[in-house]
Formats: structure tokens, C-alpha cells, sequence
């Protein structure tokens, strides 16, 4: 039986460069016209071969406070989608928020559908946006930050007009100090 070694080696080359063609495609561009309006899905698309082949970093938000359980869903969460061959890691920040690292961002929608399916799940964040409608629980702490970031301006202000008070009557004390002293 003749083999024909050079012939093999040039199949095998072949085949290898359409192995690395299919690792390193880039996933399709959405349509998108000129002018008219961009659809949600294209713009998730469009995202989503933006991130191709980069981690990408979302926050989780639970329902339940409890720290244990939360753990045990997370855990849940990343055994489901990498048994769906997504790679990703998770982190947690307070008792009900955690992290979430998709190793490679083509799977990013993939994996933000996944979690708005769970019934757990309050928000997901991605890139200082929520995903999901607000929840009463994300909504109030919104507000709780909107309210004591009001708050922290109005001391500022009143911080600096006392200090414009401030160096109003020193700059009075000066003049007076200065008029005295030239009146001697």
C-alpha cells in the first residue's frame, strides 16, 4: 500500500486552515439601512460581535437577601450555561449582587436571556444598563442613591456659599486693617 505522504500533508494543511477559518469568524453584521430606525435586536447584534472574542463583565441583582442561597443559584446559573459551552465566572459583591464574567462576548445575550428567565433574578446589568423592566427592589435603591446624591450637592452648595461668605469678610477685615493702618 503506497502513501502519498506530500498528498496527506497538503489534505491535512487544508483542512487545518478551515478549522482556523471557522474558529476566527466573526459573527454576520446586523442590516442595517441608513436613515431609518435601528431595531433592539440589532443593536443587541451589533453588541454582541463587538464583544466577540473579549470578556464582558454584568452585575446580577437577586430577589432574596440571603447570601447562601443566592450562592447556591449562582452556582446553579454557571454550571447551566457552561454545560451550554459558555464559558463564565461568577463573583459576589453584597449578599444579593454578584458578577458575571462571560469569558468570550458573543455569548453575551445568550447569557442575559438565560437570566431574565429566572424567577430569582430582580436586574441585570451590562455596561451601566439594565436589562430587565425595574424591579421594585433595584428601583428603590435607585432612588435611595438618587436621594443621597441630591442630598451631597445640596451640602456642597451650601459649602461653598459659606466659604464665598468666609472670604467676603476676611477680604472686609483686610480693608478695614489696611484703611486703619493707613490712616495712622
Amino acid at each position: 500500500m503506497d502513501i502519498d505522504i506530500g498528498k496527506l500533508e497538503q489534505e491535512w494543511d487544508i483542512e487545518d486552515d478551515l478549522e482556523d477559518d471557522l474558529l476566527h469568524r466573526k459573527p454576520a453584521m446586523p442590516d442595517i439601512q441608513p436613515g431609518g430606525k435601528i431595531s433592539d435586536e440589532a443593536i443587541q447584534q451589533l453588541l454582541g460581535t463587538q464583544n466577540a472574542g473579549k470578556p464582558v463583565m454584568m452585575f446580577v441583582t437577586m430577589e432574596d437577601d440571603d447570601r447562601e442561597k443566592n450562592e447556591e443559584l449562582a452556582e446553579m446559573y454557571v454550571a447551566s450555561l457552561k454545560n451550554n459551552h459558555m464559558p463564565v465566572k461568577s463573583f459576589f459583591i453584597e449578599d444579593d449582587h454578584f458578577g458575571l464574567i462571560v469569558d468570550d462576548g458573543k455569548f453575551t445575550n445568550n447569557v442575559i436571556d438565560f437570566l431574565k428567565r429566572q424567577d430569582e433574578v430582580a436586574q441585570v446589568s451590562l455596561d451601566q444598563k439594565d436589562m430587565l423592566p425595574p424591579h421594585p427592589k433595584t428601583d428603590a435603591q435607585k432612588q435611595q442613591r438618587e436621594k443621597e446624591k441630591q442630598e451631597k450637592k445640596e451640602k456642597l452648595e451650601k459649602l461653598k456659599a459659606l466659604h464665598k461668605k468666609k472670604q467676603k469678610l476676611a477680604k472686609k477685615k483686610r480693608r478695614k486693617a489696611r484703611k486703619a493702618k493707613d490712616d495712622l
